[in-house]
């Protein structure tokens, strides 16, 4: 019977412990995503900011 309750206590705590790697990389993957957006926005405001003011 013990060895019954070691594997059971193993696969929850292995679930728990995979659910948290894949919320620390999910979130991981936002904070790169919205650095990365914002640098875009920047890059486009830029851009377009350079074809208005050589086109007037």
């Amino acid at each position: 019977y013990s060895y019954f309750g070691i594997f059971i206590a193993s696969v929850l705590y292995g679930s728990v412990y995979s659910d948290r790697q894949n919320l620390y990389l999910i979130n991981s993957f936002a904070k790169i995503d919205s650095k990365m957006r914002i640098r875009l926005e920047q890059i486009i405001m830029s851009y377009t900011t350079g074809h208005t003011i050589a086109a007037t």
